[in-house]
């Protein structure tokens, strides 16, 4: 199984949200994900989402989507959770509500609004 490395890639240039797709990786190592203070957050959030999609295991994160092939927002979300500086990018697919939200509260640092509306669905935390 590969393992990615942002670390190399951060060194030349951001992630290709364009490349990961194409070349989906499976397993990142613990060490190359960014914002690592607000992993277990994007965890959660993800989870949320789609349940077990993120795998945790010694020094590495995994891949674990439920469709296969798996559906879009599952893997942009993955790939946001490892990589949250893709989220801006992110927002130009078509994606659901609850999963615009969350990258829109998370980049306005109020994800507390995603939390409210997702055991509150139907409110107006939408406005983020």
């Amino acid at each position: 199984m590969v393992v990615l490395t942002f670390g190399q890639m951060a060194n030349e240039q951001p992630p290709n949200l364009t490349a990961l797709l194409a070349a989906l990786p499976r397993q990142v190592a613990l060490a190359d994900v960014t914002e690592r203070a607000r992993l277990d957050e994007r965890i959660a959030a993800v989870g949320l989402l789609h349940a077990n999609t993120i795998g945790v295991s010694r020094g590495t994160l995994q891949f674990c989507p439920d469709n296969q092939p798996p559906l879009l927002e599952e893997q942009l979300t993955w790939l946001w959770a490892i990589y949250p500086p893709l989220g801006r990018e992110i927002l130009t697919y078509p994606l659901s509500a609850a999963c615009r939200l969350l990258l829109r509260a998370y980049l306005a640092d109020e994800l507390e609004c995603f939390w409210n509306y997702m055991s509150q669905p139907g409110e107006s935390a939408l406005a983020i």
